[in-house]
């Protein structure tokens, strides 16, 4: 579930265009929030720490590195997730009723606000 098509490099230089993704580790019960140039590359990447992990979708960011940290602000605020770890991770455990589809559809929200206001 993309807005747009694939292009770009890797995980890498998280500053300027690219794209803002979720992914989820079924195993874990944990969702993902980051930013990448080729969230598919990215995904492959993290597959082979955590081969449970999937890409649940992406949407193009203006500055995205700006644009994840005000995903990741929108889903600790509308969806009561917290991280996996403090400051060291962008994982976050998936709370009781909360679907890492509503993680991504939240996520993909805050970056279209923050794309139109930059």
């Amino acid at each position: 579930m993309s807005d747009i098509p694939i292009g770009g490099g890797g995980a890498g230089n998280t500053f300027g265009k690219g794209f803002v993704y979720v992914m989820e580790d079924t195993k874990r019960n944990q969702a993902k929030i980051g930013c990448s140039r080729d969230p598919e590359n990215r995904e492959k990447q993290l597959q082979r720490g955590r081969p449970d992990t999937t890409l649940v979708g992406y949407t193009k960011a203006n500055e995205m590195n700006r644009a994840e940290t005000a995903a990741q602000h929108a889903v600790e605020k509308h969806l009561g997730m917290e991280k996996v770890e403090r400051n060291a991770t962008d994982w976050y455990h998936l709370p009781k009723g909360v679907t890492s589809e509503d993680v991504y559809d939240r996520a993909r929200r805050a970056v279209y606000d923050h794309n139109r206001k930059n």
